[in-house]
């Protein structure tokens, strides 16, 4: 998933599309903009690095974003690191998404080891958005030297089980908006996440199980592109969620019902949540179908996403489509994890 708040981000966004497209004399004002726009003072009051709070993994965008209350693998990291508590296996995950219309390509990368002798769950996580090289000219036409323009999360996490059915989790990153080699943006922030998981035998053939889970993200520094006086807070977050499960044994088949609500606490008393709906269904614990829909009270946006999931062994593929935004091409989503 790009980026969570639409309107906010075009500001950004939209240069660094111009600034590729639109030739020398748009690069120069496209690059003058993007770095206006990342210098603003803090007396704004908008979050700055919005990209902190892009959601990953296709099967949680297949299912809405509804995910706090659900927490597993990977996508942990991004929604509820609590959900790390309850992991029993190593991880490998890994998810990317190429965004034609922004010329961008987002990916994450995420490694989970419980070590029992530290009674939970270590992390390492790496999100990385690649918005592509520009070609920059001097005032008078002439090439200067090309540049990157990414951003970075670095992440070590820990999670653990509080009791058996309560588990917590915590985060630290690194953050890098890398806007321009004279204009990089650095902070570091923490994030906290809880999460409850319990499952009831309703008959001798079906289960329930059920859960509810909450963190808040981006706990930290404001972030610096050239003196503090000029810093932006980072996006503070808060998600919340819960989920239920009803599984019938004999054809090893299961539903999944989630929702969540999510809020921008750096705008607490605006009218910024979001609301997520998420279904799945299971089939053999191979197939899975999925669907949700997501609303973002901020930019009046809304949207149905769909996705597919395969299972096998230790290894899971999923794929979603994310219709949040009203893009020309597809906006696909790709996952994969390992687990031994």
């Amino acid at each position: 998933m790009f980026f969570r708040s639409w309107k906010k981000q075009q500001n950004r966004v939209s240069y660094v599309k111009e600034y590729k497209m639109k030739g020398a004399t748009m690069k120069k004002i496209g690059l003058a903009l993007l770095i206006f726009f990342a210098v603003l003072p803090a007396a704004a009051e908008l979050p700055g690095a919005i990209f902190v709070n892009t959601e990953m993994g296709a099967r949680s965008i297949g299912m809405g974003r509804s995910y706090a209350a659900i927490a597993e693998g990977g996508e942990s990291f991004i929604y509820n690191i609590g959900g790390s508590a309850f992991f029993d296996q190593k991880e490998i995950f890994f998810n990317y998404q190429q965004l034609e219309f922004f010329e961008q390509d987002n990916s994450a990368l995420s490694f989970f080891l419980p070590v029992p002798a530290l009674h939970g769950t270590l992390g390492l996580n790496i999100l990385y958005f690649n918005e592509g090289s520009v070609d920059a000219t001097g005032e008078g036409g002439e090439n200067l030297n090309s540049f990157d323009v990414y951003q970075m999360v670095v992440g070590l996490t820990y999670g653990a089980k509080i009791s058996e059915h309560w588990g917590g989790g915590i985060a630290l990153k690194y953050i890098q908006d890398h806007l321009h080699p004279d204009h990089t943006g650095n902070a570091v922030a923490m994030d906290i996440g809880a999460l409850y998981r319990n499952e009831k035998k309703l008959s001798p053939l079906t289960t329930f199980a059920y859960g509810f889970g909450a963190s808040v993200q981006n706990i930290g520094t404001k972030i610096s592109y050239q003196d503090q006086e000029q810093a932006d807070p980072l996006p503070r977050y808060l998600r919340t969620g819960v989920r239920g499960t009803l599984g019938y044994e004999p054809w090893n088949m299961d539903v999944t019902m989630s929702l969540g609500y999510d809020m921008d606490l750096v705008e607490l008393f605006t009218d910024n949540g979001s609301f997520h709906w998420g279904c799945e269904l299971g089939f053999l614990e191979m197939l899975f179908i999925r669907g949700g829909y997501y609303t973002n009270n901020y930019n009046e946006e809304s949207a149905f996403n769909w996705g597919l999931g395969f299972s096998y062994m230790n290894i899971s593929l999923d794929f979603a489509m994310d219709n949040l935004y009203k893009l020309d091409s597809a906006n696909g989503i790709y996952s994969l994890r390992f687990r031994f």
